[in-house]
């Protein structure tokens, strides 16, 4: 049985095992890598998500394949024998992980998880399938079959900001729920996009509140700096400073349900950079002040604290004094007498 063209489902499962075996892979490994989807011997139906790295002389060669539209993988000219059936549990993942980096004989870190690009990617994908395994999800290059075919636009040119040497699809990974896309990853860009707080952020824009290019409309649409001008100065100084790293804003939108405004810029068009929040703001690029959020894997800028701060900021409430008739100075009126004159008695 060939599950892409048998059952869906369980080609989606497949997809999914697959994206977590590659993500246990590349978070362990030094090696320079790229995640590429490739089908040997076109035509037969292989669907293979697979790891190309550089041998000792650095040549491109494939370290490993798993064939998503079958039951098995290869590695080192070694069958991976029934690859989906044992990707059961996470100790399972771990094991066939284990055994395609000893079969590639790829380096392990000494410590701590990889950093790089693929590493980052396989462990956002990962979490995003997670939180739509139920749905009629597909995570692919452009034009792969069973992917993405409804796109936000068919501009697929390399973005020239990396290197990019596979040369049988273009380095964008496009994540779609009913063959829409949702996501688009390049795949040679160091901007954050590999993060599990990602899945806070794909919420299907078009079911939300367009505003263009104007975000400050979209800020007042939504609302919730209205009364506070020290916040909202703050969340433009955000915005400005992301327009002098990305290019102008070119979207600025209020998602459905209301909890955040999204902003997209110039060299990013389909990517949401900045998420503005009531009492913080989360970005995909560092801004001085702001922290990484360890919870969610992305950057994030505390806000002054508005309203809430507005009672702290209050004058303090007046103490009603008395003169004292005899050295006329003032004391407060719930002492029982002037200090003064008492200490001098």
């Amino acid at each position: 049985m060939k599950p892409r063209f048998d059952d869906l489902e369980l080609y989606r499962q497949n997809i999914y095992k697959s994206w977590q075996i590659m993500h246990e892979v590349v978070r362990q490994i030094d090696q320079e890598c790229y995640i590429a989807h490739l089908e040997p011997f076109q035509g037969v139906g292989y669907d293979c998500l697979s790891l190309v790295t550089r041998n000792s002389i650095g040549n491109l060669v494939t370290s490993f394949m798993l064939n998503r539209n079958g039951v098995n993988g290869l590695c080192g000219g070694q069958l991976i024998e029934d690859v989906w059936r044992r990707a059961s549990s996470e100790d399972e993942v771990s094991t066939i992980a284990k055994q395609l980096i000893d079969g590639a004989e790829l380096s392990r870190r000494s410590s701590g998880d990889s950093k790089n690009k693929m590493a980052q990617i396989s462990k956002f994908v990962v979490s995003w399938i997670q939180d739509h395994r139920d749905e009629d999800f597909c995570v692919s290059p452009p034009g792969w079959p069973e992917g993405c075919v409804n796109f936000s636009d068919r501009n697929f040119e390399a973005s020239g900001r990396g290197d990019w040497e596979i040369e049988d699809h273009a380095p964008w990974l496009v994540l779609g729920i009913r063959y829409k896309e949702l996501i688009r990853i390049d795949m040679t860009d160091d901007l954050t996009t590999t993060t599990k707080g990602e899945n806070m952020y794909t919420e299907i824009e078009n079911e939300g509140n367009e505003f263009g290019t104007d975000y400050p409309a979209a800020l007042k649409f939504w609302g919730d700096f209205e009364d506070e001008p020290s916040v909202l100065e703050k969340v433009v100084e955000i915005i400005k400073y992301c327009e002098k790293e990305l290019g102008a804003v070119t979207l600025a939108y209020v998602i459905k349900s209301r909890s955040y405004v999204a902003i997209r810029f110039e060299t990013k068009p389909n990517l949401s950079v900045v998420f503005v929040h009531k009492g913080f703001v989360d970005h995909r690029v560092e801004i001085p002040g702001s922290h990484w959020n360890t919870d969610h894997d992305i950057w994030r800028t505390n806000l002054p604290t508005g309203k809430s701060s507005v009672s702290s900021h209050k004058k303090l409430p007046q103490i009603k004094h008395l003169t004292c008739k005899t050295c006329f100075q003032q004391y407060p009126a719930s002492m029982s007498g002037c200090p003064v004159c008492t200490q001098a008695d």
